[in-house]
């Protein structure tokens, strides 16, 4: 896939890569710290274990600051989408430890 549609899903593609490896890499330190107690916390451990290492290869492709930023404030609404289409999900049961 060659010109500006296949760059672009070769960039999406970077993109879940980067922090899919993350969340592989850098979660094993976050729980060997101890298991967070509340789901915000993992939320946030979560996000920050994607963020960092898609940040890290948008500016090592050449991307702005801006762009990187806006990617990282793009995931949190996404994640709070997904989380409201299911809400019982999140709200259930399942959710006590």
């Amino acid at each position: 896939m060659r010109g500006p549609t296949g760059r672009f899903v070769m960039h999406y593609v970077e993109m879940l890569v980067a922090m899919f490896a993350g969340m592989l890499v850098l979660w094993m330190p976050l729980v060997a710290l101890g298991p967070p107690d509340a789901t915000e916390l993992e939320l946030i451990g979560m996000a920050f274990t994607m963020t960092v290492p898609m940040v890290a290869w948008m500016r090592y492709r050449g991307h702005g600051w801006a762009p990187a930023w806006e990617m990282t404030a793009a995931m949190f609404p996404a994640m709070l989408v997904a989380m409201l289409l299911r809400r019982s999900e999140y709200t259930g049961h399942a959710m006590a430890h």
